[in-house]
């Protein structure tokens, strides 16, 4: 079976668990997923389904899973993941997606205004501090887990991850090199296009998982799209210059905003609706 089919898997079988058992391994999975970023997805997500499965077993009996595995999940996860290797593609894939993400944000302005500069060397420079502070977060994410004073730590993060972002959003602001242009005319258009079907490629690529979780932020990319490609084109760039076309740019990028993230709260409480349906059905079975 391929990861993203264990993963389904896994998310099936944890409907059978009793709250406290899912507790129990929801903790355990979080910290294999978070600490394994870099390790080899296949067998991390065969050893979490042997785990859950286990679990299972166990309940069967009437053993819940802190007196089949001990008080002390952490060691057991510790153990795991030191015995699965570090796989390089799965590490690249992960770090494609956050550049992909981050390079796509950071394009929107240079997509939608013709005379917006795109600097690619000040795009690489923030890319990396980017991507160093995505893996600091899966680390932590892991860290807190077990951690004694977990919801300190999680403010004291969050604080500290917007202080960090916030700073590294200020400081690319003010930097400028000397690899940087305008992607104006035909060629902004054929870029703009390259980047769609890209973006469409990499999509219907994805696992229908991935898929749910991307779907929200396409409204607002191809909105941004349409908007550049006609804002290039020589008939139509004069009423995007014109205050009535930044009003209706401008519109049109907020209901795209609002749009996304209706998708995203919509998306969310299916997945809330979903867990508190699978919490009801199990107190109702105990």
């Amino acid at each position: 079976m391929k990861p993203d089919e264990l993963i389904a898997k896994n998310a099936e079988l944890q409907k059978q668990l009793t709250p406290e058992n899912d507790k129990y391994y929801g903790d355990l999975l979080v910290y294999l997923r978070a600490k394994g970023v870099f390790k080899n997805d296949l067998i991390l997500e065969e050893k979490a389904l042997e785990i859950l499965q286990d679990i299972l077993d166990a309940q069967t009996t009437g053993e819940n899973a802190e007196a089949y595995f001990g008080k002390r999940p952490k060691e057991i996860a510790d153990e795991i993941l030191e015995v699965i290797p570090f796989n390089s593609i799965d590490s690249l894939k992960l770090l494609s997606y956050i550049l992909g993400a981050y390079t796509l944000c950071s394009l929107f302005p240079a997509l939608i205004l013709p005379d917006y500069p795109l600097d690619l060397g000040r795009l690489g420079i923030v890319a990396v501090f980017s991507i160093a502070i995505a893996i600091v977060a899966f680390r932590f994410i892991g860290t807190s887990i077990y951690s004694s004073h977990k919801t300190l730590s999680r403010v004291l993060f969050g604080l500290l991850f917007a202080t960090v972002v916030g700073g590294v959003i200020a400081v690319s602001a003010f930097i400028e090199t000397p690899f940087s242009f305008q992607l104006v005319g035909i060629w902004g258009i054929m870029l703009i296009v390259l980047l769609i079907l890209i973006v469409g490629v990499l999509f219907f690529r994805f696992s229908p998982f991935e898929r749910k979780f991307w779907s929200p932020f396409l409204p607002l990319l191809t909105t941004c799209g349409i908007i550049g490609i006609f804002s290039r084109i020589a008939p139509l760039s004069a009423f995007f210059e014109s205050k009535m076309g930044k009003y209706i740019v401008v519109g049109t990028l907020v209901l795209g905003l609002i749009l996304q993230y209706l998708l995203i709260f919509l998306y969310s409480n299916k997945i809330k609706n979903s867990q508190n349906s699978k919490n009801s059905k199990k107190e109702i079975k105990n």
